[in-house]
């Protein structure tokens, strides 16, 4: 299991996806240790409200996940 790290102040960005009424996506990418990235996603609906998935990705790996939302375009 990764130890726990606090991210650095001021070095988190974040962009709402979806802002509806009924459903808000949110990510946020947050610098962490060394070469590493701590990658959440948030989800908001009503029934469940707002549920967190985390990811910690080295710069190659936040990369690929970059290119990878690219390619749907």
């Amino acid at each position: 299991m990764q130890k726990y790290v606090t991210p650095a102040p001021g070095r988190t960005s974040r962009t709402r996806i979806i802002q509806r009424e009924d459903y808000q996506l949110d990510v946020k990418v947050t610098s962490v240790v060394g070469n590493q990235w701590r990658l959440q996603i948030l989800r908001y609906i009503p029934e469940t409200n707002w549920t967190t998935t985390e990811f910690y990705l080295t710069d190659d790996e936040l990369e690929l996940f970059k290119q990878s939302l690219n390619a749907g375009r």
